[in-house]
């Protein structure tokens, strides 16, 4: 099923599909802000469908939320 940017290479020697990229790093960024690590993943996966992406997308926001309570205990909305 993935169509777009999250279509599957056809050379797998030399895959890169910028697309998945692009949304671990949207998912890290909001989960990192706003501190919504269950809700961030549920809303990313559901929005693409891309559910072979959980594990990526699980350990970039944890980590980025973590990163972010080293900085800033509080999150965007706890100001």
């Amino acid at each position: 099923g993935d169509t777009g940017v999250f279509a599957a290479c056809v050379n797998l020697s030399r895959c890169i599909t910028p697309g998945v990229y692009a949304m671990v790093g949207a998912a890290a960024v909001l989960g990192g802000v706003t501190r919504m690590t269950v809700s961030v993943v549920v809303i990313i996966l559901e929005l693409t469908g891309g559910l072979e992406y959980v594990l990526p997308v699980m350990v970039a926001v944890m980590v980025s939320r973590l990163v972010g309570y080293v900085f800033r205990p509080e999150s965007l909305y706890g100001e």
